[in-house]
């Protein structure tokens, strides 16, 4: 009885993840509207963990399930394109001209 409520439990958070997901990463770009909106684009509140962790979770999911692959390929691609936008990385570019530490940012690039 137990096992029966557990795997409905966990079978129903799983649609209304995937639900909820598929809203933001449908489409050929992200909806950045759905995102948090950090006040300051840096550190673990950064917009590119929206991307990643989500997309880590479709993995883990398709490890899981593999025939979910047409459904989840997309959203998988539209994350990838996400990461390639500004919004993602352009707070790198503004903490090394404020602190100006050029070997720092070597280090990151190599």
């Amino acid at each position: 009885m137990q096992t029966l409520i557990t795997t409905r439990l966990k079978d129903t958070t799983r649609t209304l993840l995937l639900q909820r997901l598929a809203r933001c990463y449908s489409g050929d770009k992200s909806d950045w509207s759905l995102f948090y909106q950090p006040r300051q684009e840096r550190a673990n509140m950064a917009t590119r963990y929206h991307l990643v962790y989500p997309a880590l979770a479709y993995y883990a999911l398709l490890q899981e399930q593999p025939g979910l692959a047409d459904e989840l390929r997309p959203k998988l691609d539209t994350m990838y394109r996400s990461l390639l936008d500004p919004r993602c990385w352009t707070y790198w570019h503004t903490y090394q001209r404020a602190y100006g530490n050029k070997v720092w940012l070597r280090r990151i690039v190599a």
